[in-house]
């Protein structure tokens, strides 16, 4: 989760959603804030797979401070349940 590659930390975030559950949202909360988009796509996907209440939470509270537009629509094609 704190490898210099990217791909490396991106593909841990699904691990660790998939494993931790929500134990692993402060880190996905913190790969939001990355300014690479790839990593800020991996915990946006992992929290969407997630599928929980606090999981998508996670992910309309982050659609403001996004800027992408195809993470935008990624988190648009979140169903707010």
């Amino acid at each position: 989760l704190s490898d210099v590659d990217l791909r490396k930390r991106g593909l841990a975030a699904y691990i660790a959603a998939r494993v931790w559950k929500q134990e692993s949202y402060p880190i996905l909360q913190q790969m939001l804030r990355e300014k690479a988009q790839l990593l800020r796509f991996d915990a946006l996907s992992a929290l969407a797979i997630d599928d929980s209440n606090a999981a998508r939470r996670i992910v309309r509270e982050h659609r403001r401070y996004e800027s992408h537009p195809t993470l935008l629509e990624l988190i648009d094609k979140v169903p707010a349940r």
